[in-house]
């Protein structure tokens, strides 16, 4: 079954490398010096860090990252960031007034986007190759000249109060922002998440201050997918030359610590027919050679669970697992939802140890890295996807080529899947959303 679906998911991914010019990137740094059209370029222009990544199609995908913000002591809002580059972005610029930038982005299907995290603030645009010069001049008035206008201000503070408000009734993810909050407690960084408060305390004079604070070359990240030659790239940076150049120093994010003791936390909801369980740990850095071994490994374990809990037991129709990397930190999960938890825990809690002790088969791994490897690159199918994923490399290690890691995954063996097992996969940290009754508690805590 693993072999069928793998076989048929690399010849879909063939199929698309073959027919999206975007995909070249992924393989570019394997190609010879002379192919220099196609390769990706990283370099540094009037202070501002570039990667220009060529795509032969009609798309240029851009997003600009400035950063700054709680991970380096800009702010103490969690909410800050993510809410104000929305802001930016929703308000056009004081040159081009809001109404008018979404007449042009209707009627050139051009697409432009703000969000943030602790680290700083994003802007991502997709315009087609006959409307880039105009798009990138609207996007960077915005980063230049922001408008913050006032109703649009207001139509957002209701939007990201409302949304706060409910965060908590979809309980899939509520368990999960459980085992977040037990998982990351402490950390200074990642622990602090944004609340109703945050949100309420944000102000525009506020925005206007951290966007200036964030607004200087030497925070700035360009990453360009597209059908533009490096000349044409450095003639748009020059948007940006009015800008300070400032001495950013990005900080490093402290490692997550390992759990001391595996805990459980209830949101007893009596009336519940389902339980949505989560359960955390903390992982490596993406930098660590630990890291793919433990992708590919809850990976594998993914289709184990999916086989012994879904196919044989019929107690779950999505139980999985997998490996998540916040800031370049690495969290290593296992989910259910489940009318009978305590069965479903018990065989996935099986499934886990038995990584520990080594017992899979290299060729159950290799079945699994290739249906990973597969996704990996799929994601990774359009501009933008490739865009995110250089800038997360670069951000995230300090180096964009850990962008296409295929190698490393290739590398991945039974021997280092199991040492990663046993080293992280401990101690987890479990949230639960539904009847108390259905839980017995201590089958969920799962120690080293």
């Amino acid at each position: 079954m693993v072999k069928h679906r793998t076989q048929l998911l690399l010849a879909a991914v063939l199929l698309v490398i073959g027919s999206v010019p975007a995909a070249v990137p992924a393989i570019a740094q394997q190609q010879d010096e002379a192919d220099g059209d196609r390769r990706v370029r990283f370099f540094t222009a009037d202070s501002i860090t570039v990667i220009l990544s060529p795509a032969e199609n009609k798309l240029i995908s851009v997003i600009v990252a400035l950063e700054g913000g709680l991970a380096s002591g800009e702010t103490t809002n969690p909410a800050l960031s993510d809410f104000t580059a929305d802001l930016i972005t929703s308000s056009g610029s004081r040159q081009t007034p809001k109404e008018e930038m979404r007449k042009f982005l209707t009627r050139t299907s051009t697409s432009i986007s703000g969000d943030g995290d602790q680290r700083g603030m994003r802007f991502s645009m997709t315009a087609t190759r006959q409307n880039f010069g105009k798009a990138w001049n609207l996007l960077a008035q915005m980063i230049t000249q922001p408008a913050f206008d006032p109703t649009a201000y207001s139509t957002t503070m209701a939007a990201r109060l409302s949304r706060q408000r409910r965060r908590n009734t979809n309980p899939e993810s509520y368990a999960g922002r459980i085992a977040d909050s037990l998982l990351t407690l402490g950390h200074p960084v990642l622990g602090r998440v944004a609340q109703l408060n945050d949100i309420q305390a944000v102000t525009v004079p506020m925005m206007e201050r951290f966007q200036q604070q964030l607004a200087e070359r030497s925070r700035m990240t360009i990453v360009v997918v597209g059908n533009i030659s490096t000349g044409e790239l450095r003639m748009k940076l020059r948007s940006f030359e009015k800008l300070p150049i400032g001495n950013y120093k990005a900080p490093t994010v402290p490692p997550l610590s390992a759990s001391a003791s595996p805990r459980v936390l209830v949101s007893d909801r009596p009336g519940s027919p389902t339980t949505y369980v989560s359960a955390g740990f903390a992982g490596p850095a993406i930098t660590s050679p630990d890291y793919w071994p433990l992708a590919i490994g809850l990976a594998h374990l993914r289709n184990v669970l999916f086989e012994e809990v879904r196919t044989k037991r019929n107690l779950s129709y999505a139980p999985g697992s997998y490996l998540r990397s916040d800031l370049g930190i690495g969290m290593g999960y296992m989910s259910v939802s489940a009318v009978y938890p305590d069965s479903a825990i018990e065989i996935m809690n099986r499934e886990l140890e038995k990584m520990r002790r080594g017992e899979f088969t290299e060729e159950d791994l290799n079945d699994s890295r290739q249906v990973y490897t597969t996704g990996y690159f799929m994601r990774q199918m359009t501009n933008g996807g490739v865009a995110e994923a250089l800038l997360n490399a670069q951000q995230n290690s300090g180096d964009w080529k850990t962008a296409f890691s295929y190698d490393a995954i290739q590398r991945v063996t039974k021997a280092s899947v199991q040492a990663a097992f046993q080293k992280y996969a401990r101690n987890l940290q479990v949230g639960i959303v539904g009847p108390k009754s259905a839980v017995t508690e201590k089958k969920y805590l799962v120690g080293s």
